[in-house]
């Protein structure tokens, strides 16, 4: 699958709307063991400014040579930019093979995730395939 057809198949998972609660994050977090050991986390909550604040905090902690990882919503113009590690945005190859692998292991299942959930997903999972240190998210 192409990171275009990947795409595509995200952002149909759009119909199955927003679902409230934790419930269906915790399984498929579960279901890929995520997130790794030895990540730390900072997790940017409130109503406005949130993007700024995390865009901050990981410059902050990439200058003093932390290896960090940001996950951000809604992108600008790319879907690539919700999801950085060291200031690099996920390649389309890496987009291509984490929803291939993410469709394959939600085939099925009810409630679908969302696609938040999932765009988490994939970021959670490259931040610990790619060995970041400290994540940044809103």
């Amino acid at each position: 699958m192409t990171s275009s057809e990947a795409l595509t198949w995200l952002y149909s998972v759009q119909q199955f709307g927003i679902k409230p609660g934790l419930d269906n994050t915790r399984r498929l977090l579960r279901a890929l063991q995520l997130p790794g050991t030895g990540q730390r986390f900072l997790h940017v909550a409130g109503t406005n400014g949130k993007g700024s604040t995390c865009a901050f905090m990981e410059s902050i902690l990439r200058a003093g040579g932390e290896r960090t990882a940001l996950f951000t919503s809604p992108h600008l113009i790319r879907f690539s930019e919700r999801m950085t590690v060291g200031g690099k945005q996920i390649p389309a190859d890496e987009i291509a093979q984490g929803i291939t692998c993410l469709r394959s292991v939600v085939s099925g299942w009810d409630p679908h995730p969302t696609f938040f959930e999932l765009t988490l997903a994939l970021a959670l999972d490259w931040f610990d395939r790619t060995g970041a240190e400290t994540v940044v998210l809103e």
